[in-house]
């Protein structure tokens, strides 16, 4: 199957490319609110997804918050505080379209860690 792409959304509702990225990001002035909504129609028809991918490639971020547990204990999750923490920071971040990487470490291995070295993340608490 075919990917689903800004082009094949434009063509179904006849209107640019420009258009429907404007109206994916939000960004109706100047758009009529009939071509608004039938963009929008289309774009659920189609269940188009904007690409991670070229959305991080553009605006060089990963839309990721790292989030590092220092405790050497594998069952850290189970701790009901911890679990609730986590739980509210994942729904918090995904109503603002980013995502956790949750990451347990040894207190002794945090400066070694790869939130810190590698740039997966784009913010660690």
């Amino acid at each position: 199957m075919k990917p689903i792409t800004l082009k094949s959304v434009a063509e179904q509702a006849k209107v640019s490319i420009a258009t429907v990225s404007k109206v994916v990001n939000g960004i109706n002035k100047g758009i009529s609110a009939e071509t608004v909504a039938r963009v929008q129609r289309i774009i659920r028809e189609l269940n188009y997804r904007p690409n991670r991918s070229g959305r991080q490639l553009r605006t060089q971020r990963n839309y990721i918050v790292g989030m590092a547990i220092v405790d050497n204990s594998p069952t850290f999750l189970t701790d009901p505080y911890t679990t609730h923490l986590v739980a509210g920071l994942s729904n918090f971040l995904g109503n603002h379209n980013y995502g956790l990487l949750l990451h347990g470490i040894e207190p002794a291995s945090f400066e070694k860690s790869f939130l810190l070295k590698e740039s997966v993340v784009d913010a660690i608490c």
